[in-house]
């Protein structure tokens, strides 16, 4: 790294305080053996994963983080050390740094700041191992509408199971439906036929009796003839003794 000038010292600092302020998430890595090409290979990398790699003299680093009032980053600003600015997803920036230097041993990753905290470089292994946001969404996602799916599934077999059963009592209603109808249509005329016989009954009662009555009277209008009858008699035999 070429030797900067004042101006050039005091924009560094400017710009790393600016990294400072948007980010929380910062790696340190040494590149000491890495070819262009390689380093050219890790930044495409974490530009994939939504990280930047930039390479800082560690003095004017310390001078920027001790401005903000960033701890924990100093220890690692030491020997030729890049910083990975993570602006994305963690677990995805560290899974990138463990890919790459898993194929290129020459990047040694020395640790740094998880949103702010300290993290080893034990702790961005355990970080790489992690799934990624989106996957983690995806299966957060699956989980949350897996239960939903269920019980959609659940209340449509209840609607569908209620539909058949009342489909089968229609049906079942609709076959006997007739023959009940039947019924008490061939029942209703042997209720009504006594219902027809009975005035005839009543009619023909007074017809039988009426001449009874008539009958009954005659021996009284015979009854004063008799009695008629008797003076004529009395009245001859008295009559009798006079000639004599």
């Amino acid at each position: 790294m070429r030797h900067l000038n004042r101006d050039e010292k005091a924009e560094v600092i400017a710009e790393v305080e600016r990294r400072l302020e948007q980010t929380t998430t910062i790696v340190a890595a040494e590149y000491r053996g890495l070819s262009v090409k390689q380093m050219s290979v890790l930044r495409t990398a974490l530009r994939e994963a939504d990280a930047e790699f930039t390479v800082v003299k560690n003095t004017l680093a310390r001078r920027a983080a001790d401005a903000k009032g960033v701890e924990g980053l100093g220890k690692y600003l030491t020997g030729p050390v890049g910083l990975v600015w993570v602006n994305g997803d963690p677990a995805a920036a560290a899974k990138a740094l463990s890919t790459f230097s898993t194929a290129n041993p020459a990047l040694n990753i020395t640790g740094g700041l998880l949103d702010g905290a300290d993290i080893d470089t034990a702790g961005l292994g355990r970080l790489a191992k992690l799934p990624s946001r989106d996957v983690l969404l995806a299966q957060l996602a699956g989980g949350v509408a897996a239960p939903l799916r269920n019980l959609a599934g659940g209340m449509q077999n209840l609607i569908t199971g209620l539909a058949q059963r009342l489909a089968a009592v229609q049906a079942k209603k609709a076959e006997e439906g007739p023959s009940e109808a039947a019924a008490p249509a061939s029942e209703a005329p042997a209720s009504e036929a006594p219902a027809e016989e009975a005035p005839a009954a009543d009619a023909e009662a007074p017809a039988e009796e009426a001449p009874a009555a008539p009958a009954s009277e005659a021996p009284a209008e015979e009854a004063p003839a008799a009695e008629a009858e008797a003076p004529a008699e009395s009245g001859e035999a008295a009559s009798d003794p006079e000639p004599a």
